[in-house]
């Protein structure tokens, strides 16, 4: 799949997931149900692959990003 964003669509996704990431390693920390903080680790590694993709993609800001 290609996604191709502008500049400030990246920026935009990327502080979405910075304060989404922030918000899910709270809510690790602060449950008790192991089921449940196993899922939002699992998401946590979800949304730590996109932003890298991202990452990857700031340094060369003409290429289409692949995901």
């Amino acid at each position: 799949m290609q996604l191709d964003l502008k500049e400030k669509e990246k920026q935009y996704l990327e502080n979405m997931l910075d304060q989404h990431l922030r918000e899910l390693n709270w809510e690790i920390s602060h449950t008790d149900n192991r089921d449940f903080r196993e899922r939002l680790k699992d998401e946590e590694e979800v949304l730590r692959i996109l932003q890298a993709k991202l990452e990857g993609q700031r340094k060369q800001p003409e290429i289409a990003m692949q995901i």
